[in-house]
């Protein structure tokens, strides 16, 4: 059965807008039909959606640099985009969904270039060891995805930037990303543009699925009614703290202030993006002192600015509760 085919290039560069008309376009497909979405998003990091972002990257330096934090739908781990990042994204009636198919039109494209890639053991295309795309994957009932990103000249020194931890001392059971070498495919061959990658990945594309069809560009203006409703609605999904934050599987943090007298630790046990617990562990200090930290951090919204308003609020406050709120107030975490 040959499917029918569309190829659609947003030519927004919101992030969060992305992932909503692809998001979109993922639940409305029709039967019978394969879909290519092309876009590019300024500068932005992208997490799977089991992923913690505590873990995966620097929260404050992304919300200082104003940098936007998103959560996919598929799995996978945390990529940095920006405007040297050229993302596809095939989403198909399940019948027609074969990753290796996927990947073979992705290959193909790349050979059109002269570029001889490989698939990695962890799914990823590489040129001589070094990683040019990461892939992740969707399925629901009969819909499949498969989309990725291809480095064609992404500022790799921002990514090593914002790609570092809040802390080393969280334990959860969300999925780590793995950090492979990268490169750009312009440093493979610096006469590649974007334009080339595009039309190179058009051509295997109507080559694979037997298809004619041209990109069609596809902003807001171009959406019906009804439909941009339906995206806006994703978007602020995908934007807000509920999506981003609190679908976070549940974690612990551990940090420690330390001085001459005694050592006193805090652990705070993380659901739903909020201190669901904390324990204070602390020879010296009075269980008054724990009991109400404790008791007026429980259910902050694990931010430094929350937990700064909470300590803020306590009304009555002796030397040594001061002492322990100042410290507080110097975790940066979110």
């Amino acid at each position: 059965m040959t499917p029918t085919t569309r190829i659609l290039r947003s030519i927004e560069t919101d992030p969060w807008f992305n992932l909503a008309l692809e998001d979109f376009f993922f639940s409305t497909i029709a039967p019978h039909e394969c879909l290519l979405l092309l876009y590019v998003n300024d500068p932005s990091l992208l997490m799977g959606k089991n992923q913690n972002p505590w873990i995966e990257c620097s929260v404050p330096l992304l919300q200082t640099d104003n940098i936007p934090l998103c959560r996919r739908i598929s799995g996978g781990g945390t990529v940095y985009h920006d405007t040297g990042n050229l993302n596809f994204s095939f989403l198909m009636d399940r019948k027609f969904y074969d990753s290796e198919h996927q990947f073979g039109i992705i290959l193909d494209a790349l050979s059109h270039l002269g570029i001889d890639a490989k698939i990695s053991n962890r799914r990823d295309i590489t040129v001589q060891s070094k990683k040019i795309s990461g892939n992740a994957f969707c399925v629901r009932k009969d819909r499949a995805l498969h989309h990725g990103t291809l480095l064609i000249n992404a500022d790799l020194s921002a990514l090593n930037r914002y790609l570092l931890p809040v802390s080393k001392d969280i334990r959860t059971h969300a999925v780590p990303s793995h950090r492979s070498e990268v490169t750009n495919i312009t440093e493979i061959d610096p006469s590649i543009s974007q334009e080339t990658v595009i039309d190179a990945l058009c051509t295997a594309f109507n080559k694979a699925y037997k298809g004619d069809k041209m990109p069609c560009a596809i902003d807001r203006s171009s959406l019906s009614k009804t439909d941009l409703v339906a995206v806006e609605e994703l978007y602020q999904k995908n934007c807000s703290w509920e999506w981003i934050y609190a679908s976070t599987p549940r974690f612990d943090f551990s940090t420690s202030l330390n001085n001459v007298n005694t050592k006193t630790t805090f652990n705070f046990f993380i659901k739903n993006g909020k201190i669901d617990k904390l324990d204070i562990i602390s020879d010296n200090l009075d269980p008054t002192t724990k009991d109400t930290l404790a008791i007026r951090l429980q259910g902050c919204y694990f931010t430094h600015n929350d937990i700064c308003d909470r300590i803020n609020k306590i009304s009555t406050i002796n030397n040594e509760l001061q002492y322990i709120c100042d410290f507080m107030r110097t975790i940066q975490i979110c």
